[in-house]
């Protein structure tokens, strides 16, 4: 978010970028002949921070951040892209991973997704936040944020959530909202601002990314020469098809 100020603190999102960073600057170094330890203590120092500081093991989720100043407070309400970024870094283990995903289930408000003719009747989409008083960037119904959200479902091993929360976000923008198929910024749904903007980049990458990784399962490691396939499909289908530039899928 362009708002997100922390004040020097120690932040989960960025520290989780962070550390990615540094993991994938270290093996690219080995491969090209350079000195990868540098990167590697950069990246185990940020890991065990975000795990020994950041991890609230009474609650199941990372803390948002831990003040600089004053009485150095850990913040615990997390906002979603601590946890999707947390996921996607690969930051936590598995079972880590399934309890971040349950505290949004839990604790991340879910807002019923509803029009006039719509026969399904279990679509939703999420607050980034809970956060008040309402700032711009800081408690919105982001179609982005749905779609990672969604993402870190799939990464996360729970398939279902996943494409509940992908078709509830694509349905309320692309089809329900003001202009028919666009890729919406904000969502109708966001009480401060309603729907704005259109073709939006942000979710465009994201549902790309979605698509083809989360639903489809497709996962190109080019450093390492592998292409990892783990669809991510519901259960009630009993076919799909995909094509790529690079691959094809069909199930």
């Amino acid at each position: 978010s362009d708002a997100l100020e922390y004040s020097g603190g120690g932040v989960m999102h960025s520290s989780a970028y962070n550390y990615r960073a540094n993991k994938m600057a270290a093996q690219i170094a080995t491969m090209i002949g350079e000195d990868p330890v540098t990167y590697e203590k950069e990246a185990n120092h940020i890991f065990h921070a975000m795990n020994n500081v950041l991890w609230m093991p009474s609650s199941g989720w990372y803390a948002e951040y831990k003040d600089a100043l004053g009485l150095k407070m850990i913040h615990p309400v997390a906002a979603l892209w601590t946890i999707y970024q947390a996921i996607d870094s690969k930051v936590p283990d598995a079972f880590r991973a399934w309890q971040c995903l349950d505290y949004i289930d839990q604790d991340i408000p879910h807002i019923p997704v509803l029009a006039n003719g719509l026969l399904l009747k279990d679509l939703y989409v999420l607050s980034t936040t809970d956060w008040q008083p309402y700032d711009w960037s800081m408690n919105n119904v982001v179609l982005a944020e749905n779609l990672q959200t969604s993402l870190a479902f799939w990464q996360g091993g729970r398939p279902e959530a996943a494409f509940g929360l992908w078709r509830s976000s694509l349905i309320q923008s692309m089809y329900l909202g003001a202009s028919p198929g666009n890729f919406e910024q904000i969502s109708f749904y966001d009480a401060a601002r309603g729907e704005l903007y259109r073709d939006f980049a942000d979710p465009i990458g994201v549902a790309a990314r979605t698509l083809v990784e989360g639903l489809f399962g497709i996962y190109p490691d080019a450093l390492h020469d592998t292409l990892l396939i783990q669809p991510g499909l519901p259960s009630m289908w009993n076919f799909a098809s995909l094509s790529v530039p690079d691959v094809a899928i069909d199930f």
